[in-house]
């Protein structure tokens, strides 16, 4: 799917569905600008402070959001993106799912674990994803879908999805190489149960990246540029995988948990 479509069907909100990670009317809850309309999703909760719609899904889930750090973003544009992951958290996410964030360039920074606090009205997440330092060196793709794997066998509870925002190919390449040659990752990713999602920023060979996705179709995501604008088009793809309708496929309303290991 190339860029104009993908945004094509954000912006006429008509997305249908995605498994149980698809919003069932297909409509991202900040869409909606009225509190009657927001309250008459049962996904979405109304605000009185800010007067938004945000999610209210009743499906806990761990998500990893990973930000791209490295050179080619620049920092201004690292702003741009640290201010779209916490417009995520701050009205796509479920209050009854987790969040940890990673951030990547040349090193792998964890700004905010699960095992922090998950209560606060999203106080602590928001302040460390605002407080993430640029780096500007290399893009170390590989090692942070490991640390994000990691974090998830070691502190996650319920099914899990991992964001992965990023402009550029793995660098270096002899290091850091994820697709095709590095089947490995995917493998321990899908053992774990873990959904992937990419938000591809600008133009890059995805095919470094793809293999990390079960669907290229649903599961990357372009915008042209890091812009407010460009991210926001994008919301009715994104909270679909964020703010996951129950809808009639799942029987009851308890969290679905993480697989079990038994090696």
């Amino acid at each position: 799917m190339n860029l104009q479509s993908i945004v094509s069907v954000a912006a006429v909100g008509v997305m249908t569905n995605i498994g149980l990670f698809g919003v069932s009317n297909g409509q991202t809850c900040t869409s909606l600008t009225t509190e009657a309309d927001c309250t008459a999703d049962t996904t979405c909760a109304w605000d009185p402070v800010s007067s938004m719609c945000g999610c209210a899904s009743t499906m806990p889930q761990d998500i990893i959001f990973i930000m791209d750090s490295s050179g080619s973003v620049g920092s201004a544009n690292y702003e741009i993106e640290k201010t779209f992951v916490n417009n995520l958290i701050d009205t796509g996410v479920s209050t009854d799912s987790n969040i940890a964030v990673l951030s990547f360039s040349n090193t792998v920074t964890t700004d905010y674990s699960f095992t922090e606090p998950q209560n606060d009205g999203r106080v602590g997440v928001t302040a460390a994803v605002t407080g993430s330092l640029f780096i500007g060196s290399t893009t170390a793709t590989l090692d942070v879908m490991n640390a994000a794997l990691t974090e998830y066998q070691t502190n996650g509870v319920n099914k899990g999805i991992i964001f992965l925002i990023t402009d550029g190919q793995p660098v270096p390449s002899f290091t850091q190489t994820v697709c095709p040659d590095t089947t490995i990752i995917k493998d321990d990713l899908d053992a774990e149960d873990l959904t992937v999602v990419i938000i591809a920023v600008g133009t890059f060979n995805e095919a470094t990246i793809s293999c990390l996705v079960d669907d290229p179709t649903t599961q990357i995501i372009e915008v042209a540029d890091f812009d407010d604008d460009d991210f926001a088009s994008i919301r009715a793809l994104t909270d679909g995988f964020l703010c996951p309708d129950l809808g009639t496929d799942a029987p009851t309303e308890e969290p679905t948990p993480k697989p079990i290991s038994l090696t």
